[in-house]
């Protein structure tokens, strides 16, 4: 299993310089690890609402750069706040559009998910109607790369239901290139990680509404705490 699991008592205060995304860099796994404390220092001065600290799932991506690389080096976090402590979870991944799409996507342009918190956007559901996901349910914006380059373009913005879910690539083993799996989901390379995420969406979903909140952020934004 890719994911890598901490867990913890309580969370500090403010920015761990001792636990930059650059020192915490999984060899083997394309993406990083970030500390808890980093997280809700940025969501704090980016102003988004703050992780739930009630035993509902958190989600949130982080886009290690604005080059595509084709390959699954971003990383997804789940967490959950429970009376034990913290169940943090993370795992490689994909916020970009793998290279087929970004080289022969549609005339508008590709989707590019926005950095940004996207309230109560995403619910379970049916990936294309074929497996259970985390599926888009409110809208969210995207920009609209139509270069046609391995850049991610970030300029065209659109807002609107596009089906941006978050799902997995192979149903059997841990993929190592995007290509077709995304053409703008946030796509999770391994299998076991992804029923992992779903698990705990099934076991700390909210009441009532059942709606989650995805935030996606940058590598950059860590570098500046």
């Amino acid at each position: 299993m890719l994911g890598i699991s901490l867990r913890s008592g309580r969370r500090g205060v403010g920015c761990v310089k001792a636990l930059s995304s650059r020192d915490l860099f999984i060899r083997g796994f394309g993406m990083r690890l970030y500390p808890i404390d980093q997280i809700h220092d940025l969501f704090q001065r980016k102003g988004y609402v703050p992780l739930r600290m009630d035993g509902i799932l958190n989600l949130v991506g982080v886009r290690l750069s604005r080059i595509a690389t084709n390959r699954f080096d971003d990383t997804f976090i789940a967490i959950v706040y429970t009376r034990d402590g913290i169940i943090m979870r993370h795992y490689a991944c994909t916020t970009d559009p793998g290279e087929h799409y970004l080289l022969h996507g549609l005339e508008k342009g590709t989707a590019i998910l926005k950095p940004g918190q996207y309230v109560d956007a995403y619910a379970l559901g049916k990936h294309q109607g074929k497996y259970t996901a985390l599926v888009q349910v409110a809208p969210v914006t995207v920009y609209r790369d139509a270069t046609k380059d391995t850049s991610l373009g970030y300029a065209q913005e659109e807002t609107g239901m596009f089906g941006i879910n978050i799902h997995r690539a192979n149903p059997s083993v841990a993929s190592a290139q995007v290509d077709k799996w995304s053409a703008g989901c946030t796509v999770i390379a391994s299998p076991n990680d992804f029923d992992d995420l779903i698990n705990l969406a099934f076991s700390h979903k909210p009441h009532g509404h059942g709606r989650f909140t995805y935030t996606l952020l940058e590598d950059a934004d860590f570098r500046e705490c």
